[in-house]
């Protein structure tokens, strides 16, 4: 052979053993691919371990379907999924234990090869049917054995938006129940042998019994009467009847007792009783309920709480008897069940009244005294101020004539003999008591019959007049006594000369006489601070000649005042400025009680702003209801599919306060709208709502629904009614005040014509009362009885809104003003009042003045000669129209927060102590009001907490104002609960802490829907896995097997170059599989993340910094913006970093050909929340693929592995983030990343909202 052949030969040789060697050494992973794919395939484990030559185990999808697989292995039901053809994909344990076969020969054969033949036309229309909706069906399958099973199939799609068909089929064995039924018809049959047996025996005995028959047919109609009867009667009861055995099943049941729990008669026999049972504790009662009815043998009766076949719960009476045979041996418990769940609503309702009448009781200025049997059982707090008691045990128990004078003793044992024989309220009588110091009081009081206790009782309602009368009695004694009495009228009345200086005064304030008030000025009696603001007003209608009036406030001996004054010019008979009327109005209480309602209601206002819950809808631009939730349904009847898609005006009968368009426009300018509508509830009731709109705009900014929130005010007039005797003492001094003015003014006149005498020095004086009552906002009015002839002040007119200088005929103006049924309660009330000769009840009417509604407040008083003949009436009109409208404002928030759907905890700020829960939270906890106002939350601990968290949170609440979160907390019957829950605190106006809020929420039934979905999308994502690793895998594999296959033949006929290319594509094909499993075990490298508190712009600084050079190299600019109120985020660093790096990588890729490319990172506060914000101008995305992005090995490149985005979502839900995307083709896209913000962005917002 030539030597040049030879040596060529030679390195062909060498050149196939290299290949072979090569060869080799690809088969061994080629082998564990194809075997990772096989058991991947058929489910058998999560994925196959690879070694990498560096030693390092790559674990993929690591228990990433391990909560669903568990649940399905350990089903007792089969559980199949299958393609179109039937072709099974997987498959549990209970369905290879029903066809005896092992899992492996299953998985990847046809469901048809175990059907018999009979069953597999049924099978397929099944399949079909299966493809469109959920179906079932019946067939039999072939077990290895030759035996046959009848199942029942039931099936549903699963994943059509993945455009692979898959069927999952559940495969219940129904092999026990055939053979029950088998059993159930064979017993038939013996017994219809039996009978036809017994017939043949009855008809040979037919003759006898037919003699028989007669005689007992009649017997025998009358006993079915009877029968009949007791069976109607039975049904047909009101109340439920139930037969329980021994062993606490229900033997029989009537009508009403099925009714009761809301399940069928039939299916309640042999059912245990104590399954409509609601808690451990009930049943205990229930079970010590039923042992003493059998040990005592007398009917027992309990209360307990039962439950109806859908979870609905109610109040039961049971009353049960034992039924004994003649040995002793128990037979059954007859039971009578009775719903009394009106019943206990009432006593709860009659339990609150009580609280809240004994909060009343407390809390009210007058003294409240309980006689029971002629001795005290009861003094409010101030009845033991009123008899000088430090606590009640000084007088409980002592008879009441021992505190009260000998002479009125006789005078109060035959009052209170009075009302108990006649049981009717008694008028107010003046009497005296004794204080236990011996003291002597006056006062006066009323009484009405009451039972306390269980005992008959008298109810005292006592008033301290000591000092009214002496008053009185200072009035009818001398000019300088008089003067005196003076200084507990809240109005000073004063001359003043050219030189501001006082020339006249009645009833000085600050504690000066008047010998020290007359001849000086305001700044030579007041600090000058105090006396500027005087001066200048005197000055001002001094120089003008026009009255002035405002609000003066200074310190004066240490106390603060606050003064309503006016000054009116003075004028001789040539018009000339002589010098000043001054009227000063001590108005120190009412802005004192100004104050306090204001606080009140800024806490209020708290509350509401707190609330997350009320009725809701939303309904679309054109006014077609769209969303309808369940607060709405339970206020006006409609269920959603009755209103879903209604036009709103026309479901709800709308009334608007004005027309709809202008109220629509107001929308959409401003955004939203709030006002009273009035709506017609399916009932046909009509009530008024409180109603919120507001605008829903897309991310275009495009106006698309209205959101409405609506409360029910209808109830607020009860409320109204409450609040008015809240604030009954306010207004008991505020008459008093105008009582004492009206008196003192008729006095001063008559002072001044005995002592001056002078037509001048009258007209003054009836001008300072004119004055006077313009400052109070009082008006007055005179009936002549002998004359009829009515009289008004000016000030009445205005409040009438007429004008004084008309002057119009008073009698047809007051008629025409008052509302019809208020003028009629003025007549009727003036005809008693001239009946009794008596001074008229206060009352409250409504007036119409200029076309608006006022409310004023009227008195009137008789006035009589000396033998008691009367001369005239007098009498008094106030407009307490604005405090009125305070008040409805101030009902309004009560009842929202009563009426809020979250529970709602109000705690004071040093110990923690519960001063108030609205009903939610008793309805949440189980716990009534009175039960937990007084104790601190801890009770409601259920132990899952340590002292640690509970620190935890007292830091975050003292640092940052607030904290949220979930906790698991106990009810009053011992089950644990979920709640999502906010602490935060009220702060009056000078910044201090008063209460601490807390709002609550059950989510339990939320938590575990949530870990349902979590499961559910788990299993999706893990079925979409499975497809892609099938295809990414599959792939490469079938390239290096052809390629093997290709060498394996021809081999030896290849060249070296030939077999290098063959071995390279080899490789290539291998580090393809090798990068997919690596990227695999980055989808689940982060299964334990440590978020912590990150530092934005550090974050950031560092990681542009990183990256900048590669993007700069491809031109791509990079712009970062950061908000100052979003530096720290809660995040893990590395994880973070991993989801950035991956955003800007899919946004290099995206910016690829584009000009100016660009890149735009912003961070923003967005709540609670951070927003990370990527922006670029790439070629964008279409709507169709943005839906699929976020699916496992979904891509739109061309090498890509489509697990990028899916890795961002899973590591950003570990950290509680979210990501979105929103793109526009040709336009760019945007990715925003959502990460909880950190500790110093929540304490930042809080002094926000504080300041």
């Amino acid at each position: 052979m030539h030597p040049r052949k030879k040596a060529k030969k030679g390195n062909l040789s060498k050149i196939n053993r290299d290949a072979e060697s090569q060869l080799e050494e690809l088969i061994t992973p080629v082998a564990e691919a194809e075997e990772s794919l096989c058991a991947i395939r058929h489910g058998n484990v999560d994925a196959r371990p690879a070694q990498k030559p560096d030693g390092d185990q790559i674990s993929t999808l690591k228990g990433a379907e391990q909560v669903y697989r568990v649940l399905v292995e350990e089903m007792n039901e089969g559980a199949v999924m299958t393609n179109a053809d039937g072709t099974v994909l997987y498959c549990n344990r209970a369905l290879t234990l029903i066809l005896q076969i092992a899992p492996e020969k299953v998985m990847g054969s046809s469901l048809r090869e175990y059907l018999a033949k009979e069953s597999i036309p049924h099978f397929d229309r099944f399949i079909s049917q299966s493809m469109r909706d959920r179906a079932k069906t019946e067939v039999t399958l072939r077990k290895a054995s030759g035996l046959t099973v009848p199942v029942l199939l039931s099936g549903r799609i699963l994943s059509p938006d993945i455009g692979v068909c898959r069927v999952s089929i559940i495969v219940t064995d129904l092999t026990v129940q055939k053979r029950a039924q088998e059993v159930v018809r064979l017993g038939r049959d013996e017994l219809e042998a039996k009978f036809a047996r017994r017939t043949e025996d009855l008809r040979a005995h037919q003759q006898e019994l037919e003699a028989q028959n007669e005689e007992l047919r009649a017997a025998q109609e009358e006993l079915e009467a009877s029968r009949l009867k007791y069976t109607e009667l039975y049904e047909s009861a009101p109340v439920g009847y139930f037969t329980l055995g021994g062993n606490g099943l229900i033997g029989e049941v009537n009508f009403a007792g099925a009714n009761l729990l809301g399940v069928k008669k039939d299916s309640l026999i042999n059912k245990p009783f104590s399954l409509f049972i609601e808690s451990n504790a009930d049943c205990a009662v229930f079970l010590n309920h039923c042992k003493e009815a059998v040990v005592k043998q007398l009917p027992r009766s309990c209360d307990i709480r039962l439950k109806r076949g859908n979870g609905s719960l109610f109040h039961a009476n049971l009353q049960s008897v034992a039924v004994h045979d003649a040995g002793g041996k128990l037979v059954h418990i007859q039971t009578a069940v009775t719903d009394i769940s009106v019943r206990k609503w009432a006593e709860d309702a009659l339990r609150e009244s009580e609280a809240r009448y004994r909060s009343l009781v407390e809390l009210s200025p007058d003294a409240v005294v309980v006689h029971a049997e002629e001795k005290f059982a009861y003094l409010n707090p101030a009845a033991l101020e009123l008899y000088g008691a430090s606590d009640a045990g000084k007088i409980i128990g002592r008879h009441v004539l021992e505190l009260v004078p000998p002479d009125d003793r006789l005078s109060l044992q035959s009052r209170i003999r009075e009302i108990s024989d006649r049981g009717l309220k008694a008028p107010l009588r003046q009497m005296k008591i004794l204080r236990l110091d011996g003291r002597a009081v006056d006062v006066e009081s009323t009484a009405v019959p009451i039972t306390y206790q269980g005992k008959q009782a008298l109810q005292f309602v006592i008033r301290d007049i000591t000092e009214r009368k002496r008053t009185e009695s200072a009035l009818k004694e001398s000019d300088e006594r008089f003067r005196l009495s003076l200084n507990s009228v809240p109005i000073t009345v004063a001359t003043l000369d050219r030189d501001l200086r006082y020339t006249w005064v009645y009833n000085t304030r600050h504690g000066f006489s008047v010998e020290q008030a007359m001849g000086k000025r305001a700044d030579e009696l007041l600090p000058p601070r105090d006396a500027a603001e005087v001066i200048r007003l005197q000055e001002q209608v001094l120089k003008s000649g026009i009255g002035a009036r405002c609000e003066v406030e200074g310190f004066t001996r240490g106390a603060k005042w606050v003064y309503d004054a006016a000054a009116e010019p003075l004028r001789n008979e040539a018009g000339e400025i002589t010098g000043l009327t001054w009227v000063v109005l001590d108005i120190t209480e009412r802005r004192q009680a100004e104050d306090a309602l204001r606080q009140h209601e800024e806490l209020l206002r708290e509350y509401v702003r707190l609330l997350e819950y009320a009725p809701v809808l939303v309904r679309n631009i054109e006014g077609r209801i769209i969303l309808w939730n369940s607060g709405m349904q339970k206020m006006y009847g409609y269920s959603p599919a009755e209103a879903i898609n209604r036009e709103y005006t026309n479901l709800l009968k709308t009334r608007f306060p004005q027309p709809l368009p202008d109220i629509l426009a107001t929308v959409l300018g401003k955004g939203r709208w709030e006002g009273e509508l009035v709506h017609t509830t399916k009932k046909g009731r009509d009530i008024v709502v409180n109603s919120l709109w507001i605008l829903h705009k897309n991310s275009e900014a495009k106006a698309t629904a209205v959101i409405e929130i609506n409360s029910d005010i209808t109830g607020r007039r009860l409320a109204e009614e409450e609040l008015r005797r809240l604030n009954e003492e306010l207004e008991s001094r505020v008459r008093e005040r105008t009582h004492d003015l009206a008196r003192t003014i008729s006095t001063l006149q008559s002072e001044i014509d005995d002592r001056i005498n002078a037509e001048e020095a009258l007209r003054e004086s009836q001008a300072s009362l004119a004055k006077a009552q313009s400052v109070a906002h009082i008006g007055s009015w005179n009936l002549d009885l002998q004359t009829g002839k009515l009289t008004c002040s000016d000030e009445l007119f205005r409040i009438f809104g007429l004008d004084p200088a008309t002057r119009p005929a008073p009698e047809p103006v007051v008629e025409q003003v008052f509302h019809p049924e208020d003028w009629k309660k003025i007549r009727s009330g003036a005809q008693q009042h001239m009946k009794k000769l008596s001074q008229a009840q206060p009352q409250e009417l409504l007036v119409s003045i200029a076309d608006a509604k006022r409310v004023v407040w009227t008195e009137a008083k008789m006035v009589c000669d000396e033998k008691g003949k009367p001369l005239s009436v007098v009498g008094t009109v106030q407009d307490i129209t604005d405090r009125k409208h305070e008040e409805e404002k101030l009902i309004r928030l009560v009842t929202a927060v009563e009426a809020a759907a979250d529970a709602l905890v109000v705690t004071d700020p040093v110990k923690g102590i519960i001063q108030y829960v609205n009903p939610a939270f008793e309805k949440m906890t189980g716990y009534a009001r009175d039960e937990v106002v007084g104790r601190d939350l801890h009770f409601l601990d259920s132990g899952r907490h340590d002292q640690a968290f509970y620190r935890e949170l007292r830091e975050n609440l003292r640092t940052n104002g607030f904290w949220t979160g979930r906790l698991v907390q106990k009810r009053k019957d011992g089950s644990l609960y979920e709640e999502e829950c906010t602490y935060s605190c009220v702060k009056n106006s000078a910044g201090q802490i008063i209460n601490y809020i807390s709002i609550k929420r059950d989510v339990t039934e939320k938590a575990r829907l949530e870990s349902i979905a979590q499961a559910v999308d788990t299993m999706n994502n893990i079925g979409y896995i499975f497809s892609g690793v099938s295809h990414e895998i599959g792939n490469p594999i079938s390239t290096i097997r052809m390629i093997l296959d290709g060498m394996n033949k021809n081999g030896h006929a290849l060249s070296g170059k030939q077999l290098k290319e063959c071995i390279d594509r080899l490789i290539a094909q291998v580090s393809r599989v090798q990068y997919l499993l690596t990227t695999l075990k980055n989808y689940n490298m982060y299964e334990s993340l440590h978020p912590q508190s990150l530092h934005v712009p550090s974050f950031l600084e560092s990681f542009l910094g990183m990256v900048r050079q590669d993007f700069d190299a491809k031109r791509i600019v990079i712009e970062s913006f950061l908000d100052h109120a979003a530096r720290t985020v809660c995040a893990d660093p590395r994880a973070l970093q991993q989801v950035l790096l991956n955003v800007l990588t899919n946004a290099s890729d995206a910016l690829e050909g584009r000009e100016a490319p660009r890149i735009r990172i912003t961070v923003l506060a967005a709540g609670s929340m951070v927003s990370i914000q990527v922006q670029d101008n790439g070629i964008g995305i279409d709507e169709h693929r943005q839906k699929e992005l976020f699916r496992p090995f979904y891509t739109t490149k061309e090498h890509g592995t489509g697990l990028g985005l899916a890795i961002i979502r899973k590591m950003l839900s570990k950290m509680h983030g979210t990501v979105s995307l929103s793109s526009r083709m040709n336009e760019g896209t945007t990715v925003e990343i959502m990460l909880p913000a950190g500790p110093d962005n929540l304490q930042t917002r809080v002094s926000r909202a504080v300041n």
